[in-house]
């Protein structure tokens, strides 16, 4: 994931992007000649391709602080909610003796195993930034309907050396073995 700089709260991106994979119909297992039989014009059809359109949204939306373990103190940080949907769908490309084009076939793939893989998915995340990091200190993800979270990670921060000897004296004291300080 990109970070943009500098960072305001009230900033917004809007990003969009698109992926396009065509393939003959030649190179299709034999198991895709009843899927395309299904389809009115089928005969006219000499290639496939399928088509992913990206878009997405950040706003910062929100400023405070967050303690993550590892940190000594709260770090400053701004909110980037980022909201991503992602359409896929599939195309044949009629060929005509007067011309063609390329139609969505995305509807004729109901039943098929492949519909699934097909349709549109949103979800949003909510990163977590602060100037003193250049990694995001926490990330959040969740649905579109923001009823079940997917996922939340930490930024990964080692132990000082000062917070590790203190950990360890600490640790020898309850095990019954004063440690020397050095």
């Amino acid at each position: 994931m990109e970070r943009r700089a500098p960072l305001d709260y009230g900033n917004t991106n809007s990003l969009i992007s698109n992926l396009t994979l065509p393939f003959s119909v030649d190179q299709l297992p034999p198991t895709f000649d009843s899927l395309l039989a299904s389809i009115p014009g089928a005969q006219f059809i000499d290639s496939l391709r399928i088509k992913v359109r990206f878009d997405q949204k950040d706003t910062v939306d929100a400023w405070g602080s967050l303690k993550i373990p590892g940190l000594a103190a709260a770090a400053p940080v701004l909110r980037e909610k980022s909201v991503e949907k992602s359409t896929t769908t599939m195309e044949a490309r009629i060929n005509l003796p007067l011309g063609g084009g390329w139609i969505d076939i995305t509807n004729f793939l109901g039943g098929s195993g492949l519909d699934n893989l097909f349709g549109a998915d949103s979800t949003i995340s909510y990163r977590f930034l602060s100037d003193m990091h250049k990694e995001a200190l926490a990330t959040v993800t969740a649905n579109f309907a923001l009823d079940t979270i997917q996922s939340v990670q930490f930024k990964r921060i080692p132990l000082t050396t000062a917070a590790r000897k203190s950990a360890t004296h600490r640790y020898s004291q309850r095990a019954g073995h004063p440690q020397s300080s050095h």
